[in-house]
C-alpha cells in the first residue's frame, strides 16, 4: 500500500466569490485524482461547506472558526475577494479578513502557513474592499489578479502544483499531522510518463492553432495601421493650399476608414475569443502534464526530456504573446492619437476598436502572466535535479 502525503490548505471567501469555490474544489478534485493515481498525495480543502457543522458559538464567525481554525494545522491559506469584504464579525472587518488575520498572524511568528490571495480584477469593489487590498500590499502580500472564473481555475491548478512540488523538494515545512512521503520504489512511473506524454502531444497540437491565430491578429493589427497612414496621408493631401478637392473626397476617405475600422474591431473581438480557445487548452494540458510531476522529487530522469521539450514550447508561446501585445498596442497607440473628427460614424468606430483592443490586452495580460506561472514551474524541475 502506497504511503500518503496530505496538504491542507483552507479557503477564505465572502459569499459572492462561490462560482470560484466550486472551480477551486474542482481543481484539488482533479489533482488529488492524479497524484493519488500516480504518487499517493493529496490536498484537503479546508472550508466551511465541507468541515463545519451547525454550532452554537459567541457568534457565527466564532463557531465557524472554532472548528475549522482550532489546531492552526494546514500549510496554505488560499483567499479570494471580489467585490465586496463579506460580513463584519465583532473582532474584524469581515469573516475572511478575520481568518487572514490569523493565518497572517502564524506567518509572521513561524513563517507557516503560505498565503495565496486572489483578486478579481474589472468588478466594481466596494470601499472596504479598496481599502483592503491596500493593507496587503502595505504587508507584503503579493496577490494574483484574475478576469475570468477560468483563469482562476488556471492559476490555481499551477500555483497549487508549485507547492506541491516545494513540499516535495523539502523547501516548505512539511505537515505536523501527516510526514509520509511515497516511496520512489512504490511510483507508477509508466503511467504517469504515458499520461504526460499523451497531454504533451495534445498541448502541443493546440498551442499551434493558438500560434495560427494569434499571427493572423499579428496581421490584423499591421494591416488597420497601413490603412490609418493611407487615410491620414490622403487628408494631408486635400488640405494642401490650392488643391482641388473633388466633391465629397474628405467624408469618403474617412467614411471609408471608419468601416474599415468597424471591421478591424469586430475581426479583432472574434480572433480574440478564438484564439483562447487553444490557448486555455495547450495551457491546461501543460499543467496537467507538470501538475502530474510535482509531488516527484527527484523528479525521474526519464521525464526530464519531456520538461526540457515543454519548457522550450512555453518559452515559445511566452515569446509569442509579448510579440502579440506589442502589436496590438502599437495599434491600439496610433488609433488612440489620431484626433479626434467631426464624423460620428469614425469616432464610433474608435472607440469600437479601443475597446477591442483594451479587451485583447487583458486577455494577453493575463496570459502572460500564467505562461510564466508555468515556465516557472518545469525550470524548478529542472533546476531540482
Amino acid at each position: 500500500m502506497k504511503c500518503q502525503t496530505v496538504v491542507r490548505a483552507f479557503l477564505a471567501s465572502p459569499g459572492d466569490a462561490a462560482a470560484e469555490r466550486n472551480a477551486l474544489t474542482e481543481v484539488v478534485g482533479e489533482l488529488n485524482l492524479t497524484w493519488a493515481d500516480f504518487v499517493g498525495t493529496r490536498v484537503e480543502l479546508i472550508k466551511w461547506e465541507s468541515h463545519a457543522l451547525p454550532a452554537a458559538g459567541p457568534d457565527p464567525q466564532a463557531a465557524i472558526s472554532d472548528q475549522l481554525l482550532g489546531d492552526d494545522q494546514y500549510e496554505i491559506f488560499i483567499g479570494i475577494l471580489k467585490g465586496r469584504l463579506g460580513t463584519p464579525t465583532p473582532r474584524s472587518s469581515s469573516g475572511t479578513v478575520e481568518e487572514f488575520e490569523r493565518a497572517y498572524a502564524r506567518y509572521s511568528s513561524s513563517g507557516a502557513p503560505e498565503i495565496m490571495f486572489y483578486l478579481q480584477v474589472e468588478v466594481e469593489q466596494d470601499d472596504e474592499t479598496a481599502s483592503f487590498k491596500q493593507r496587503l500590499k502595505d504587508l507584503g502580500v503579493f496577490f494574483w489578479l484574475y478576469g475570468s472564473d477560468r483563469q482562476f481555475e488556471q492559476a490555481c491548478r499551477i500555483h497549487l502544483s508549485r507547492q506541491i512540488q516545494r513540499v516535495a523538494r523539502g523547501d516548505f515545512a512539511r505537515p505536523e499531522h501527516e510526514r509520509t512521503f511515497p516511496d520512489p520504489e512504490e511510483l507508477d512511473l509508466s503511467s504517469a510518463l504515458q499520461e504526460v506524454t499523451s497531454l504533451l502531444q495534445g498541448g502541443t497540437s493546440s498551442l499551434g492553432q493558438y500560434i495560427a491565430r494569434g499571427n493572423r491578429l499579428a496581421e490584423l493589427a499591421r494591416g488597420i495601421s497601413t490603412d490609418m497612414q493611407a487615410a491620414q496621408e490622403k487628408l494631408k493631401i486635400l488640405g494642401r493650399p490650392g488643391f482641388r478637392q473633388p466633391k465629397g473626397g474628405r467624408s469618403r476617405i474617412i467614411g471609408d476608414f471608419a468601416k474599415k475600422l468597424d471591421r478591424y474591431a469586430e475581426d479583432t473581438g472574434r480572433l480574440a475569443q478564438e484564439l483562447m480557445i487553444p490557448y486555455s487548452a495547450g495551457l491546461d494540458a501543460y499543467s496537467r502534464a507538470l501538475a502530474i510531476m510535482a509531488p516527484m522529487a527527484p523528479l525521474p530522469l526519464l521525464f526530464r526530456p519531456w520538461v526540457e521539450s515543454s519548457n522550450r514550447e512555453i518559452g515559445g508561446v511566452g515569446r509569442s504573446l509579448s510579440e502579440l501585445r506589442l502589436s496590438a498596442d502599437q495599434a491600439r497607440n496610433a488609433i488612440a492619437e489620431w484626433q479626434r473628427l467631426d464624423v460620428q460614424a469614425l469616432n464610433d468606430a474608435k472607440r469600437r476598436t479601443l475597446d477591442a483592443l483594451d479587451s485583447l490586452d487583458r486577455e494577453l495580460t493575463n496570459a502572460v502572466h500564467l505562461t510564466r506561472e508555468v515556465e516557472s514551474l518545469a525550470e524548478e524541475f529542472l533546476e531540482g535535479q
